[in-house]
């Protein structure tokens, strides 16, 4: 009996490896013929684009349960799955199976966005006709396809080669030779910079400040808006339109603008206490306490703890990096992760080792605790089938 127990499993395990290789690999061609032939066919280039992502999301979840990829998995039969006969989730409902599954926020609520709004591009496209994508599009047409994969790549590439770079590995060359492609069709948002570029020279002598966007690379990202919470605020970029999230800080010896995406990049390991940034005016270090001391985590001490981690489990361990910032109207209090920018309104301790996790209550354990391991890597496919 344990034989045949061990052979059914060996043939679940095979079946999904087999799968999860004709996913990625499905998804590798989508990619490949959506970024190198953008110029001929921006229509079909959007609807692999959009597939390709399905197709990833459908992949990772398959690392957890062959089940996990059906639309209803109770319907799940492991004969029809072996042969591919069944209907598979879509991209709307994979992405909270995976937060469910996973027990943590690895796409980001910015992510999320991003892809539904490819999601809807792809289904306006398949189910009406649009004038702008003709035999002959025009350079217009081109330019809002690469942006939006400018943006979509911006979100998809960190997933495919930092959380997820353990399942992924041995796909990097190919993803790789992509981000390149994916780096020259930029290449097409030049005019539409150059179009932008007086206006911006004219804003920076104004004092505002302008970014490189992460997404597309050109220095057209603007603070938007009014700070989301403490030294937090919301880019946009004038030619993708990617909006990120960057800390504006005052230097208190100049008063120039310090800007800085990610507290921890310089110096990834670095405990939340240790952080120090530079002024590029007039070099003056800043340390976390002088950041404090701007921006008061408690102005009434009503609420001690103040440090916390986050609930995306950024920095993949129990390194704290979230902040609480309390500002005087309507914001109230947030929790604001200086790593990753997310903003919670909450937290919630862990029953196991007592520390605070930012965002909604997934315990009564962390997921560090509850599976001893890093949040992408939880479930080996070998534990469970």
């Amino acid at each position: 009996m344990k034989a045949k127990n061990q052979m059914d499993r060996d043939k679940k395990r095979n079946s999904s490896d087999q799968m999860f290789d004709s996913l990625v690999q499905n998804a590798l061609d989508f990619l490949l013929r959506s970024v190198f032939e953008i110029q001929k066919n921006p229509k079909s280039s959007v609807i692999d684009f959009c597939t390709a992502i399905e197709l990833f999301l459908k992949a990772r979840l398959l690392i957890e349960h062959w089940v996990l990829i059906y639309q209803d998995p109770k319907s799940a039969d492991l004969n029809n799955f072996r042969k591919g006969d069944f209907q598979s989730v879509g991209m709307k409902d994979a992405i909270p199976r995976l937060e469910n599954v996973l027990g943590s926020k690895q796409i980001t609520k910015d992510a999320k966005e991003t892809f539904d709004r490819i999601r809807q591009h792809r289904n306006r496209l398949i189910h009406f006709f649009h004038p702008a994508y003709t035999d002959k599009p025009g350079n217009t047409s081109i330019q809002k396809v690469v942006a939006e994969q400018c943006r979509g790549w911006f979100y998809l590439y960190p997933l495919l080669t930092n959380s997820w770079q353990n399942f992924f590995a041995s796909y990097h060359p190919i993803i790789e030779m992509i981000s390149s492609q994916m780096l020259k069709n930029r290449d097409f948002l030049r005019m539409k910079f150059d179009a932008y570029s007086q206006g911006i020279e004219k804003g920076k002598a104004k004092g505002k400040v302008f970014l490189a966007c992460e997404a597309c690379g050109f220095e057209a990202a603007r603070i938007v808006g009014e700070k989301l919470s403490g030294p937090l605020f919301s880019t946009e970029c004038l030619v993708c339109n990617n909006q990120s999230r960057v800390f504006q800080i005052q230097c208190h010896k100049c008063s120039s603008n310090i800007i800085i995406r990610n507290f921890f990049a310089p110096q990834p390991d670095r405990e939340i206490g240790d952080i120090e940034i530079s002024c590029n005016n007039c070099s003056t270090l800043m340390s976390f306490e002088d950041i404090l001391n701007m921006y008061p985590s408690d102005p009434d001490e009503s609420y001690t703890p103040f440090l916390a981690i986050c609930g995306n489990f950024c920095l993949h361990s129990k390194r704290k990096s979230a902040v609480s910032f309390c500002d005087d109207d309507e914001r109230g209090c947030k929790w604001v992760c200086l790593s990753c920018c997310d903003v919670e309104g909450e937290a919630w301790e862990c029953d196991n080792c007592g520390q605070l996790i930012t965002g909604e209550f997934i315990g009564p354990f962390c997921v560090l605790c509850e599976f001893g391991g890093e949040p992408d890597s939880q479930f080996p496919s070998e534990h469970i089938m």
